[in-house]
């Protein structure tokens, strides 16, 4: 059987302003059972496109506010 891969994909960053702990437990026992781990973060700010994460590659993507 091959690598099993999750992405998680989160509407905040999945480390600030504070971490998200439901996801970042889930990923952590995808781990241990042998999964690849990354994270897809849809954020508003202004944040580089790449987190520094030694646990779960995070990738961010900056979206403008629309107006209203």
């Amino acid at each position: 059987m091959g690598v099993r891969k999750a992405v998680f994909l989160l509407q905040t960053d999945p480390y600030l302003p504070k971490p998200v702990l439901r996801a970042l437990r889930e990923a952590e026992a995808l781990k241990r059972a042998g999964w690849d781990v990354a994270f897809v973060s849809w954020i508003k700010g202004t944040l580089p496109p790449n987190a520094p994460s030694d646990a779960y590659p995070t990738r961010r993507v900056n979206v403008p506010v629309p107006p209203l």
